[in-house]
């Protein structure tokens, strides 16, 4: 009798042959969805991102930056691509709004799932990939030290002459400035990393949105 029940808990512990199986077949699934979703991610949004090794031809000459030959790294995302990106993002959202009416319509007219409620998601959804696709964007990265009072001159300077409005802040506990400047057709926001005497700025990151001239 002992061995019989034994012999029944190693069982029940080992699974039957048709459980192991299912579970094998959902985890064989789920990696399969994960591949084909990151292929085709890749074909899809392939060449987002672009590294430069100077500013892109279409950068505003006003827009004068500092010191760019020191710059560790240039990327270039242009306004098409995030549009694909932001469709490809949103896409199940869409798919959603899809389904939502055809289930909801004539049961719960006031429910989120409306059409009118889908309408409006799928207007937002278009005014996010319009917004998108107007402005190029330049990330700039410079890790080697930069000098603080000088580069700071040179961007307020140019602020002034581009006539952009400008705001700054300071994390007091980790010392990292952020500056902002917008104006018509260009934003720029700054994040500096400053040394505790302030002298130099020890790192700097600069993301620039532009409409392509």
């Amino acid at each position: 009798m002992a061995d019989s029940l034994q012999e029944k808990v190693d069982r029940i512990a080992e699974g039957s042959p048709w459980w192991r199986t299912c579970s094998v077949m959902a985890a064989i699934g789920v990696i399969s969805c994960v591949v084909l979703g990151f292929v085709a991610a890749r074909l899809y949004l392939g060449g987002v991102v672009r590294i430069m090794d100077v500013l892109p031809a279409d950068f505003p000459p006003g827009i004068q930056l500092y010191r760019t030959d020191q710059a560790a790294s240039t990327i270039l995302i242009r306004g098409q691509d995030k549009a694909k990106l932001a469709r490809f993002m949103t896409g199940p959202m869409r798919l959603i709004g899809l389904a939502l009416p055809i289930s909801l319509d004539g049961l719960l007219d006031n429910v989120l799932g409306s059409r009118e409620a889908v309408e409006w998601q799928n207007s937002k959804l278009d005014d996010l990939e319009t917004d998108a696709s107007r402005f190029n964007t330049v990330i700039l990265t410079w890790d080697e030290p930069l000098p603080y009072e000088e580069t700071l001159k040179h961007y307020m300077d140019l602020f002034i002459r581009q006539k952009l409005d400008e705001s700054s802040m300071r994390d007091s506990e980790t010392g990292t400035e952020s500056v902002f400047a917008i104006g018509e057709g260009v934003s720029i926001k700054m994040e500096l990393a400053v040394s505790l005497d302030k002298t130099e700025i020890e790192n700097l990151v600069m993301i620039i949105d532009y409409v392509p001239r």
